[in-house]
């Protein structure tokens, strides 16, 4: 679980889609938060507001909007946000979303050079908390409008790792979760950003040229020992 800035009142998870358990945390010297990305793993994104205040949420999966604006209630925790299915009216009272999948992206070579040292890339998943401002007096659109696709970053590395040839993102997956949509009450606006919280994931390898994985768990000695602290 990632807490904001230091705060304990916004938290971000990445929990297995399948069983719903917290996927497994490490932690670097410098504070950021890593998750073991397996290929065709699926996943989900839950958040937990336990602040005084009401939030609104905006969720970036490698850098690229998912397309919420996602009411965070003061001491609720959100339900399993992933992929929202295109094509249906944010009017109605429920809408369905898909788990996002960790899919691998080949690199291309970039001239030819020996890029020891190289760390390989990472992907992110991040939510930005905003001041819920309430406007009781607005009048309601009714233009209906409707969820859009998302394919996930198509940016692509110019350069490789000689040991990685390929780079972990993340696409739709297929388990869904149904999301309640509360239409009642005044509309909600986003107010001042309030804190940002962000995981990072890679691949064993990413983990292990970082320094976070133990030799038992790579079976070899990293070349560069980091201070490490894993969250069960």
């Amino acid at each position: 679980m990632v807490f904001a800035n230091n705060m304990r009142a916004f938290s971000l998870t990445l929990t297995d889609a399948c069983t719903g358990e917290e996927r497994r945390e490490y932690v670097d010297a410098m504070g950021t938060t890593w998750v073991k990305g397996e290929k065709d793993d699926e996943f989900f994104i839950m958040l937990k507001n336990v602040d005084s205040r009401d939030a609104l949420c905006k969720i970036f999966v490698d850098g690229v909007d998912l397309g919420y604006s996602y009411k965070m209630p003061r001491t609720r925790t959100s339900a399993p946000l992933g992929v929202l299915k295109s094509g249906q009216s944010w009017s109605d009272s429920d809408l369905i979303s898909h788990a996002l999948k960790f899919v691998e992206k080949t690199r291309a070579p970039f001239g030819g050079r020996d890029e020891d040292g190289c760390l390989p890339s990472t992907g992110s998943v991040t939510v930005k908390w905003y001041n819920c401002m309430y406007e009781y007096n607005s009048v309601k659109s009714e233009t209906t409008q409707s969820t859009s696709s998302w394919s996930g970053s198509s940016e692509s590395s110019s350069s490789m790792h000689k040991k990685e040839q390929s780079q972990l993102r993340s696409e739709e997956g297929s388990t869904a979760s149904t999301l309640i949509i509360d239409h009642n009450g005044p509309t909600a606006r986003c107010g001042e950003l309030l804190a940002t919280t962000t995981v990072q994931y890679t691949s064993d390898f990413g983990l292990a040229v970082r320094g976070l994985l133990s030799v038992d768990e790579t079976g070899m000695t990293s070349k560069r020992q980091k201070t490490v602290v894993v969250v069960d």
